[in-house]
């Protein structure tokens, strides 16, 4: 996951980057949060969590 945040930070002109899981996944949840995501609400678009880290 580091490998793959490293290389998202260094294309142009990002401000954050942005993952959805299931509210249920709690696992994922932890492992994303591990990394910096910060939950910010529900997806419009699925019932999923989004979460959000800045880079």
């Amino acid at each position: 996951m580091l490998l793959a945040l490293d290389e998202i930070k260094q294309t142009g002109g990002l401000e954050e980057i942005e993952i959805c899981y299931d509210p249920n996944n709690h696992v994922a949840k932890d492992f994303y949060a591990s990394f910096g995501f910060v939950e910010v609400g529900m997806d419009q678009e699925s019932e999923d969590i989004l979460a959000t880290i800045k880079i």
